[in-house]
């Protein structure tokens, strides 16, 4: 926290969705501003004790701020000391922020499952993978696009139909402007391509994290216990939850890892998105 701390910051807001109250901070006044303007309708005082810190932070390379830099550099979003986002396109980091503030809303809601989980996707095949696995592909995000041909995630849980098992795009419940993403400026070489989930998709792969380095198959059985562990609404849910987990292993083969660094994730991406050894069906 104390490297955050070193970083800039110039704006702080608090919010508060149901229960939850946040702080989110960022380089940019600008990007105070636009806070303002989509969640000003979530806007709280902030707490008591002036030593709490603050839930996200955005790091936006807009040239508003003190440093006065703009150009080629990433805007990075914080979600505690997590860098989940890191891109030259000012919409994808908001984009991401707002479906990050979305997901403190999942573990009251019982429309469809909230998974602890991300999103990859590359050659025709869509693969999830643990979400602590984030931070590290967005470091190494340009060398896993270029080695493994891969579509980075945009967040750190997915929204799966309890019905059908297949990865859907999140029912937005946050009231924000219809322009919340327009106003913002477009990078001139397009948008920052992302595994958002635009419409409803069977999962073709999921990874969990085992012992061994190499990708190894996993029985179903233990695939479900695993994922009902990271299903943040699943005492919302109960049993339509492990239902709708099941019906997502139907079609989507388990696999496990174990990562040993940079080099090898970028190895077990491509294998993941290749259909590489241990991504057959595990029983």
């Amino acid at each position: 926290m104390s490297k955050l701390d070193r970083l800039g910051w110039v704006v702080c807001r608090w919010f508060q969705l149901g229960e939850t109250r946040f702080g989110v901070r960022t380089t940019s006044p600008a990007f105070g501003g636009w806070l303002d303007h989509v969640l000003g309708a979530y806007a709280v005082d902030g707490p008591e004790d002036p030593d709490a810190e603050p839930y996200y932070g955005l790091v936006v390379e807009d040239g508003s701020g003190a440093s006065g830099r703009v150009g080629r550099r990433f805007h990075i979003l914080y979600e505690g000391t997590w860098d989940v986002v890191r891109t030259m396109d000012l919409r994808t980091l908001a984009r991401a922020f707002l479906l990050e503030v979305e997901a403190l809303t999942f573990p009251g809601r019982d429309d469809v499952i909230y998974l602890e989980a991300a999103v990859v996707a590359g050659g025709g095949r869509t693969a999830m993978v643990p979400s602590y696995m984030v931070p590290a592909l967005a470091r190494a995000g340009r060398r896993v696009q270029r080695a493994a041909h891969a579509v980075l995630p945009g967040t750190l849980a997915v929204a799966i139909d309890p019905d059908t098992g297949k990865l859907i795009p999140v029912p937005r419940r946050l009231e924000v402007p219809d322009d919340a993403l327009e106003i913002l400026q477009a990078p001139p070489e397009g948008p920052d391509p992302r595994a958002w989930v635009e419409v409803p998709v069977p999962a073709d792969r999921v990874m969990l994290f085992g012992p061994e380095p190499g990708l190894e198959p996993l029985p179903r059985a233990e695939a479900l216990v695993q994922l009902a562990s990271r299903t943040k609404n699943l005492p919302v849910l109960g049993g339509r939850a492990v239902r709708g987990l099941a019906r997502l292993l139907e079609t989507a083969q388990p696999c496990t890892t174990r990562l040993m660094g940079t080099e090898h994730m970028i190895r077990t991406v491509l294998a993941l998105l290749d259909g590489g050894p241990g991504t057959g069906n595990g029983g």
